[in-house]
């Protein structure tokens, strides 16, 4: 799924609804700047360190502050929140090779599974918009309350594949 362009998109539709006054360069500059992380939340998230929430609204309050915006506008986030994800399910597109890939790997015999530092709330809107949400396993940082590179997520996802057998 192309969440890079999913998520700019969503975010520059969200920031349009939560702050109505501003224009559409700045929004967009919300949603790139948002996307840039560059506090790094997104990665605490994974380390297990915040909230999949949490993160968002420290990214939305930094996007703020990185491009010089007044310091309430930081109140629109829970406005910014509810419109970002009903914007998300609507801008979700498959990469091109995914559907060979499935089939491919249908064809084979190969396990899949769905493994992403994302939340499962995320997640869960990816997969259904694309209707990919029956498809394999999913495991997400919600899962283990950690995420990629950490390797139990990786041998949690391989468990239910019967690829690797975990004990205690």
């Amino acid at each position: 799924v192309d969440t890079q362009a999913a998520m700019r998109a969503a975010g520059a539709r969200a920031a349009a609804v939560a702050l109505p006054t501003l224009d559409a360069v700045t929004h967009q500059a919300i949603s790139d700047t948002y996307y840039d992380d560059h506090g790094g939340h997104f990665d605490a998230y994974t380390r297990g360190e915040l909230s999949f929430v949490d993160q968002r609204r420290l990214r939305f309050e930094g996007s703020l502050r990185h491009l010089q915006l007044p310091d309430e506008h930081a109140a629109s986030f829970d406005a910014y929140e509810v419109a970002y994800l009903e914007a998300f399910a609507q801008v979700q597109r498959l990469f091109d090779d995914v559907t060979t890939l499935f089939d491919t790997a249908r064809e084979r015999d190969v396990a899949l599974c769905f493994l992403t530092n994302s939340g499962a709330e995320q997640t869960a809107i990816k997969l259904a918009a694309v209707g990919l949400e029956d498809v394999a396993p999913i495991v997400t940082t919600d899962t283990l309350g950690v995420g990629k590179p950490d390797p139990r997520l990786f041998a949690h996802a391989c468990e239910p594949l019967s690829l690797i057998h975990i004990s205690e």
